[in-house]
């Protein structure tokens, strides 16, 4: 009868709970840096969506926005106002880099006004009832550059 276990199991043991372990730790590592990564694209996600926001409702208050780049502030009274600068605002949260476009509409030649696939304006008529949003977040994120981009087409104004 044999008692106890010889040294080449006990290592053999020892090799495949070390395996285990070290798959686990390369997995949490995986798991950390898919959220994190995760999280930068959220942020940059809302962002741009309250750009395009801001952009919406100073719009629809009655303030004329027309064709440029913009920043969204707010005045001493608490009221959101978007500011011309012909640059992208920098500096975001530290990370993050956003552009709002405020630009005209075109239409094709000879269609129904305010309907109809849009076009570039040497290609078409100018629509004065829309107005397209483009909101832009750029970063970077371990040396590479991503970009998030949204549009909305306001109609009727």
């Amino acid at each position: 009868m044999r008692r106890g276990f010889l040294i080449v199991e006990v290592l053999i043991a020892l090799l495949i709970f070390s395996m285990i372990v070290l798959s686990m730790f390369s997995s949490i590592s995986f798991v950390l840096l898919k959220t994190e990564r995760s999280r930068y694209d959220a942020e940059a996600a809302l962002l741009a969506q309250e750009g395009v926001e801001v952009a919406y409702n100073v719009m629809m208050s009655g303030e004329e926005l027309s064709g440029g780049v913009y920043w969204p502030v707010v005045d001493a009274s608490g009221k959101w106002q978007m500011l011309m600068t012909g640059m992208a605002q920098s500096d975001i949260q530290t990370r993050y880099k956003r552009t709002l476009e405020v630009d005209r509409v075109c239409r094709k030649a000879g269609g129904v006004p305010d309907a109809g696939e849009r076009v570039a304006c040497s290609a078409g008529e100018l629509d004065s009832h829309s107005k397209v949003i483009k909101s832009v977040v750029e970063w970077t994120e371990r040396d590479l550059q991503k970009k998030v981009e949204t549009e909305l087409l306001v109609w009727q104004i």
